[in-house]
């Protein structure tokens, strides 16, 4: 979808490649919605419990998908994010810093799919010293998806993850252990 994207977005027209990237595209939507779970998530395997990470993903690729004019279901991505609101850890001293980070990414992939929660990117916001470095920028991306007009938190988190870059001949890089 994202190739499909790149080729109408810079006019790079191909018309087997087009006809390929529609043909694997809709296939791969037809079978994401048959193995959508009954709960609204899907599992690393077809028979394995919803997980919210893989659902996470699905979703970001279902309002991809949409959003270049494939057809799906306004149902498939509701159920999605209705699960993904089911499953939130909660935020305290003893959250593992894995958990914190998951909590980032399915708080993104509600964001960038219209349904942001606020409440609860705030509190991680007020966490973000317990994220990793990706997921402070995921929650970036969050706050700039929920009112790109107010950068307040953004800022702080961009900045944060500036002061934490490495700078070298090759460029900027960031570590974390």
């Amino acid at each position: 979808i994202l190739s499909y994207r790149a080729l109408n977005r810079f006019g790079l027209a191909d018309p087997d490649l087009e006809n390929q990237l529609l043909l694997s595209a809709s296939f791969a939507i037809q079978k994401l919605s048959a193995e959508q779970h009954s709960d609204g998530g899907w599992g690393w395997w077809v028979n394995s419990s919803s997980n919210p990470s893989t659902t996470a993903y699905v979703l970001l690729g279902l309002v991809e998908a949409s959003e270049q004019g494939f057809a799906i279901s306004p149902e498939r991505i509701v159920r999605a994010q209705e699960y993904l609101r089911a499953n939130f850890v909660s935020i305290d001293a003893n959250v593992e810093t894995w958990e914190a980070n998951r909590q980032a990414f399915i708080l993104y992939a509600l964001a960038r799919s219209g349904v942001p929660d606020i409440a609860r990117a705030e509190v991680l916001y007020r966490n973000r010293d317990d994220l990793s470095l990706y997921a402070q920028a995921l929650l970036a991306e969050s706050f700039w998806y929920i009112d790109p007009l107010d950068s307040s938190r953004t800022d702080v988190l961009l900045n944060d993850l500036l002061n934490q870059s490495i700078t070298s001949a090759a460029g900027i890089h960031w570590e974390e252990n």
